[in-house]
């Protein structure tokens, strides 16, 4: 006999947007998560994504990273990703 259970969250706030599910069939779960939080420091905001993935048998993926703005103007940007490679997946830019 399947078994399916399902779960999420949804979170809308000015400061983190978030959604995240988990999935459990037949005793195999899956999940995933992705965010956006951000912080203000005087005019300059932070954002910081998130996404991760997760599946039986598979080792998790995650990408997160680093956005810095000050009004429209890009300051610095990062990201990295983690899982689909044997090293992370680097990338930077201003």
């Amino acid at each position: 006999m399947k078994q399916f259970f399902d779960s999420g969250k949804v979170e809308n706030d000015k400061n983190l947007r978030h959604v995240s599910g988990k999935l459990v069939y037949n005793k195999h779960e899956y999940s995933v998560v992705a965010e956006l939080a951000r912080t203000r420091k005087g005019s300059t905001f932070v954002y910081t994504p998130l996404v991760e993935i997760s599946a039986p048998k598979m080792k998790p993926i995650q990408l997160k990273g680093g956005i810095k703005c000050d009004g429209f103007r890009l300051l610095d940007a990062n990201a990295i990703l983690i899982g689909v490679s044997k090293e992370p997946i680097k990338a930077e830019g201003d």
